[in-house]
């Protein structure tokens, strides 16, 4: 049965064991968490998403696999003169079940790190992995796994890849269509017309690229963040997919 886990962070120092105790005695601790004690700089330790990825980190690590989706708090506390932040699940009293249908969990959108996740907009990813028995036998292993997300990621998701699709197809059938239109009316050699269909599928793709920079100039840089990362994300780093890569385990497909 895993532990329960807590993200120790000491600002230009690893806390050592007595302190880890001193800070459990002063109540500065959440009691009950198996703590992973790590050093960051202090540039680290105040950026919140570094945070949740070291915990991220911490919770597979210790093999506490239900942490990771968990909503996270931050706390601030000193030991002789030095600062440490102490990261921990907001729900401590659901963390002792290590049935992931069981938590009480309030999962975070994975993507936005932000906005509580949604059941119904969650990825599915298909993991496999194949063992070698002997004897030319095999036995073969697959899990589904739901990465979760928000309403809001899934929308920007399902937006981007539909103005995309409203960029490459009107400028496909437009450069086929050139192509018949010149091979049919012309007399000119047959290459003449697939230079003509390839000049004006370049055109149309190069004016869609820049609507798609235009339309980006138009957001906040918050907004800009969020859209590179739910569309640039890979599902490999997600931390528990990463735990299956890591135990032999390869992405078979993901279903957005």
């Amino acid at each position: 049965m895993s532990e329960k886990v807590g993200l120790l962070v000491g600002v230009g120092f690893s806390p050592s064991e007595s302190e880890i105790k001193t800070l459990l005695e002063n109540g500065d601790l959440v009691s009950g968490l198996d703590y992973v004690a790590i050093e960051l700089t202090e540039q680290e330790a105040g950026d919140e998403k570094y945070l949740t990825t070291m915990y991220q980190g911490a919770a597979v690590k210790k093999g506490f696999l239900q942490g990771i989706h968990a909503r996270l708090t931050t706390k601030k506390a000193e030991i002789n003169g030095k600062t440490v932040m102490i990261v921990y699940p907001v729900d401590t009293s659901a963390l002792g079940s290590t049935d992931v249908g069981e938590t009480s969990f309030q999962e975070v959108c994975w993507f936005c790190n932000e906005n509580p996740a949604n059941p119904a907009n969650s990825v599915k990813v298909q993991v496999e992995r194949t063992t070698p028995l002997g004897h030319s036998k095999y036995q073969d292993e697959w899990k589904q796994l739901d990465i979760p997300r928000c309403q809001r990621c899934a929308s920007l998701k399902k937006k981007d890849t539909r103005e995309n699709a409203m960029i490459a197809i009107p400028a496909m059938l437009a450069g086929l269509g050139t192509c018949v239109i010149v091979g049919v009316f012309s007399s000119a050699a047959e290459w003449v017309s697939w230079v003509s269909g390839g000049c004006v599928l370049l055109l149309l793709f190069a004016l869609g690229i820049f609507w798609s920079f235009r339309r980006r100039g138009r957001l906040s840089e918050k907004e800009k963040r969020l859209l590179d990362r739910v569309t640039n994300s890979k599902i490999e780093t997600q931390p528990l997919v990463a735990a299956y890569i890591k135990d032999g385990f390869k992405v078979k497909w993901q279903k957005d």
